[in-house]
């Protein structure tokens, strides 16, 4: 979806990119794109915006690195159009960084928006996508072990010692 306002104007885009960050978790992969699209194209808007670089502006118009964006465009890329509006975007960022096989993500992905659908479009968050990312693709999930300090081996062992503990 191509946001970009005929006029080539950063104001209206910009105006566009703040509704689409408030209106919803997917608003940044929806935007990302476009976002992109202008930094790669920044020699044409930078008197526009008083000759300061891209990365400025972002942080100044929508307090958000170019970065953010561009790890955003990398996930839409890699997960498919339809993730831009059933997702959320730290899911995305998270699936896309974390999955190398496309036909391991296909399945994560029919997952998600199972998921989603079944929550009536309400996107899952991070820790709940990943439940539902590997239960569907047969991740057991492991228990962290128990780590004890030395003032408590220091404690075990004196009271085994005195016969309070075995």
């Amino acid at each position: 979806m191509n946001t970009a306002p005929e006029t080539n104007r950063l104001s209206d885009s910009v105006a566009r990119w703040k509704a689409a960050l408030r209106a919803s978790d997917t608003g940044p992969l929806v935007i990302a794109q476009d976002v992109v699209r202008i930094a790669n194209e920044w020699d044409k808007y930078r008197a526009e915006v008083g000759n300061v670089d891209c990365t400025t502006w972002l942080r100044r118009e929508l307090d958000l690195p170019l970065d953010f964006f561009l790890r955003r465009a990398k996930a839409v890329e890699r997960l498919g159009e339809a993730c831009r509006r059933t997702i959320h975007h730290e899911v995305a960022v998270w699936l896309s960084n974390r999955l190398k096989d496309d036909e391991l993500i296909k399945k994560a992905m029919w997952a998600l928006m199972s998921e989603t659908k079944k929550r009536r479009g309400n996107c899952l968050t991070l820790p709940k996508a990943q439940l539902v990312v590997r239960k569907a693709l047969g991740i057991k999930p492991t228990l962290a072990k128990a780590v004890a300090c030395t003032s408590c081996v220091r404690m075990r062992a004196l009271l085994k010692k005195h016969g309070i503990e075995e």
